[in-house]
């Protein structure tokens, strides 16, 4: 069983600590914690991308003549593909090397980013979509499990408070900065940025992996090495064996039918009654897989994906705040918008300006959030969120526009990650990257929920 290595102080390099089921060295522990820090800006690049492309779409339609519709296909297609790879991420959280799994991630993403930035047409800039996706999908839940599992159960609510700040200002960050560089620049030069980060990231762990290899390797000879590339690869042939093929489709089928149903339910304001009818066929298609994969997981001795899970009273709470929370932003983020351009008759540059101060409080919130958890418990956290989401009902027609956004915003960002944390408290460590996976997959199409309400709305 792994030792939990953070219960001491966490920069104390002193003593051998245990890391992705190897020992290293006193000094190995500052490459832990740097390895930390560059898998945490690797989300923050996936957040930063997801946001800038939302705002570079309308460049982008421009430039390949794309109808609403198909701007509409590349956001739903990266919304569903991460879904998927977030049910997938479950088997490689477990089986494979936390490193190798975040560097091959990034590698992923970066070649996503480098096919949208030189596509010459839609069909590619959806393909890079699709790899952008798998890419920070992965990275998404790997990095909150090794994050949890890093950690001692004291800390993580500061810890996950902290990673969720870091996330929300680079998704504050990500309009501003896009709105001011496509001005004068054409939107592919935001995509190279990001994969200058990219490589910086993927440079650095490279050289963290040399610094390594050359301690524990020095008196190693060659055959040695090659005895032990050839073992690695049998071991990973292993480890596939273990893939649950048929719980993944079903998982992964599932989570597309219900965001296909709330994708068409969106658009049945402007269409005919059949967009109702494909909706309702889709959503019960995804019951339909969702109910046949939940009996194989109760089937099988080793389920792909752990539902005991929701015998733990906690954590149904947290999934279904999470669903909640999650449909409110996404389906409020759609929404706000558009309001404004109605109420205040701004145009894009001026909404974004409005709505920055909110963005910004949902990242000081989330840290805030995850320091109050850590020292009066989560009942406070749920106090504030829920308080703040009645002022800003209360509100609506007194306060300035911008207030009323910042109100919604403290209230999401503050229990956001602060209920992960507490969620997961009472779980094994060896059941995080299942617990993760649910809770994100269910924040996935909650989200294509909200964002369908609120267009049926609008």
């Amino acid at each position: 069983m792994q030792t939990d290595v953070v219960r001491k102080k966490q920069f104390d390099i002193k003593d051998n600590v245990k890391f992705n089921g190897n020992v290293l060295k006193s000094k190995a522990f500052v490459s832990k914690n740097i390895f930390i820090i560059i898998m945490v800006l690797g989300c923050m690049m996936g957040s930063f991308s997801h946001t800038a492309f939302s705002s570079m779409l309308e460049n982008i339609m421009k430039e390949f003549n794309l109808s609403a519709s198909k701007s509409q296909l590349m956001t739903a297609v990266y919304s569903m593909t991460i879904g998927v790879t977030t049910i997938l991420s479950v088997f490689l959280t477990k089986y494979f090397d936390k490193k190798k799994l975040f560097f091959s991630s990034m590698l992923i993403f970066g070649f996503g980013i480098v096919l949208s930035a030189i596509s010459l047409n839609y069909v590619l800039i959806i393909i890079g979509r699709i790899f952008q996706a798998v890419g920070s999908g992965v990275v998404l839940i790997l990095s909150q499990v090794i994050l949890l599992s890093a950690f001692s159960k004291e800390k993580t609510g500061v810890v996950m408070g902290i990673y969720g700040f870091l996330l929300n200002l680079s998704s504050a960050a990500a309009p501003v900065v896009t709105l001011l560089l496509v001005k004068n620049m054409p939107w592919q030069f935001i995509m190279w940025g990001i994969c200058l980060g990219v490589i910086v990231i993927l440079g650095v762990q490279i050289w963290l992996y040399v610094l390594e290899k050359r301690k524990c390797e020095k008196e190693r000879k060659n055959k040695e090495k090659k005895q032990e590339i050839k073992e690695s690869i049998k071991e990973t042939c292993k480890r596939f064996k273990k893939f649950d093929f048929t719980s993944f489709v079903l998982s992964g089928f599932s989570v597309i039918f219900f965001m296909a149903g709330f994708t068409l339910f969106k658009e049945m304001k402007n269409s005919s009654s059949n967009s109702l009818i494909k909706s309702i066929l889709f959503v019960l298609a995804g019951v339909v897989f969702i109910v046949v994969f939940i009996v194989r997981q109760k089937q099988k001795k080793k389920p792909y994906i752990n539902l005991k899970l929701f015998k733990n009273k906690n954590f149904v709470i947290v999934v279904i705040s999470s669903i909640i929370i999650y449909a409110v932003m996404m389906g409020t983020a759609v929404w706000f918008p558009v309001y404004i351009k109605r109420i205040a008759e701004a145009d894009m540059e001026r909404v974004g300006i409005i709505m920055l101060p909110g963005a910004l409080s949902t990242a000081l919130a989330s840290a805030v959030g995850g320091w109050l958890y850590q020292k009066y418990g989560i009942r406070l956290i749920y106090s504030i969120s829920i308080c703040s989401f009645i002022l800003a009902i209360l509100t609506r027609n007194i306060v300035p526009l911008w207030v009323l956004f910042v109100l919604r915003s403290i209230g999401i960002g503050i229990i956001m990650m602060s209920m992960v944390a507490w969620g997961m408290k009472d779980i094994e460590k060896d059941k995080y990257s299942d617990g993760t996976a649910i809770i994100c997959s269910l924040r996935t199409v909650a989200g294509a929920f909200g964002t369908a309400l609120a267009a049926m709305l609008m």
